[in-house]
C-alpha cells in the first residue's frame, strides 16, 4: 500500500481515504496485494513492487472512490474483482 497514498493525490481523492469505509475497503485488500507482490518477486516487498501491482489498480478503481457507499465489505469485493482482472501471467 505504499504508493497508494500517492497515487490516490494524483486522482485528487486523497481527503476521502479518511472515509471509514473506503478506509477499510483499501487495508482489506492489502493481503491479496502481497500475495500478488509475492507471486511476481518473490520476498522483495519494496515500495516500487507494491507500485507495480497498485498503478493499474488504482487506474481501473477510480470511479468506485466517487460512490463508496456504506458497506466497507461490498467495496472491498468490488477491488478485489478490479484487481483480479488486472491477472497478467509473466512471460506469456
Amino acid at each position: 500500500m505504499f504508493g497508494s497514498i500517492q497515487r490516490l493525490q494524483s486522482i485528487s481523492e486523497a481527503d476521502k481515504i479518511t472515509n471509514p469505509t473506503l478506509f477499510k475497503a483499501v487495508i482489506s485488500l492489502f493481503p491479496e496485494v502481497a500475495a500478488r507482490v509475492v507471486d511476481r518477486h518473490g520476498k522483495e516487498l519494496t515500495a516500487e513492487h507494491f507500485r507495480e501491482v497498485l498503478t493499474p489498480f488504482f487506474a481501473k478503481a477510480r470511479r468506485s472512490f466517487k460512490n463508496v457507499g456504506k458497506s466497507h465489505i461490498a467495496l472491498h469485493e468490488s477491488f478485489s474483482k478490479t484487481l483480479r482482472q488486472q491477472f497478467t501471467i509473466a512471460g506469456i
